[in-house]
């Protein structure tokens, strides 16, 4: 006959753990670390605002992302198959984590600036890669090639492209643009 051993609450958390306790922990970690990544600490930076919807196109503005993973979740959230207008990209992005969710929703990337070659050889092999000078002509390749019910996303990640100030400058760009359309 087996001994049954009765255990105070407190007990009971030192002296059992069970299989999946540091699973939990590792998807707590980072459920906060997905959190700490969207908050925002001034109220006038908004993380992935809805422009405009024209033509049953979406523009939603995401100049204030910092962070590849931020890009990352951002993208999952969104529901509609996108068109990703972005800046030059420098060798110092690690872009690895971006290309399954790229190459699931993503129609094309728009890069601008004067030099989008990371750019071309990073996710021409998943997509489409425009190669664009101005934010207009960024915006206008979006959205002739987007179909209705798409979505086009701006997010630089680091906030500036070559010809370009920081991110307040660059969504006042990105909202002209689309209200020129």
């Amino acid at each position: 006959m087996s001994k049954k051993v009765i255990l105070k609450e407190k007990e009971k958390i030192t002296a059992y753990r069970p299989a999946n306790f540091f699973a939990e922990q590792l998807v707590y970690a980072r459920n906060q670390n997905l959190r700490h990544i969207m908050d925002v600490s001034d109220v006038n930076q908004v993380r992935l605002q809805e422009v405009s919807r024209f033509g049953g196109v979406r523009f939603l503005d995401d100049t204030n992302c910092r962070d590849i993973n931020a890009l990352g979740f951002a993208m999952e959230s969104i529901q509609h198959p996108l068109f990703w207008i972005t800046g030059a990209w420098d060798g110092r992005l690690q872009h690895s984590s971006l290309l399954p969710i790229v190459a699931e929703k993503v129609k094309a990337v728009i890069g601008i600036g004067d030099d989008n070659s990371m750019l071309v050889r990073s996710f021409s092999p998943y997509v489409e890669v425009y190669d664009c000078h101005t934010m207009e002509q960024a915006v206008k390749t979006a959205y002739y090639s987007a179909d209705s019910g798409d979505a086009v996303l701006f997010s630089t990640i680091n906030g500036t492209y070559s010809g370009c100030a920081g991110a307040r400058e660059l969504s006042l760009q990105f909202r002209e643009a689309v209200k020129e359309l």
